[in-house]
């Protein structure tokens, strides 16, 4: 497993692993970057990889109203650099055959499906 960090590492390992008990006693291999993960060079190495973006949290106005009034299409374009950035190096991580789940909280199409479009042109 290979994690962008968003979440804290533990909270992100118990969702996907589905319990504390399974972190604790489990044979999970994992990899928790909590750095620049684009200066990483690790190639087709890992069977599942995570990519939780940064995004604009558009996703998220009806917890949190002030992402409305903060909210700018400059601020989601470079987003979206960063974004297929972290997509294209999560995607050379991967091994053949391997999963990539590519996550934002965002509901804006240049931050998902404009990002996505990147998944089939790697295939």
């Amino acid at each position: 497993f290979f994690f962008f960090k968003q979440k804290t590492a533990y909270e992100m390992l118990r969702s996907l692993v589905g319990s504390e008990m399974c972190i604790r006693d489990s044979n999970y291999n994992a990899v928790v970057v909590n750095d620049d993960v684009l200066n990483l060079n690790l190639p087709n190495i890992f069977n599942k990889v995570l990519c939780d973006v940064p995004c604009s949290g558009d996703g998220t106005i009806r917890k949190n109203r002030l992402i409305a009034t903060n909210f700018s299409h400059k601020y989601a374009l470079r987003l979206h650099i960063l974004q297929k950035a972290l997509l294209l190096k999560g995607l050379a991580t991967v091994k053949k055959g391997g999963k990539l789940v590519y996550s934002t909280c965002s509901l804006n199409p240049i931050e998902n499906e404009a990002v996505d479009r990147l998944i089939d042109w790697h295939k």
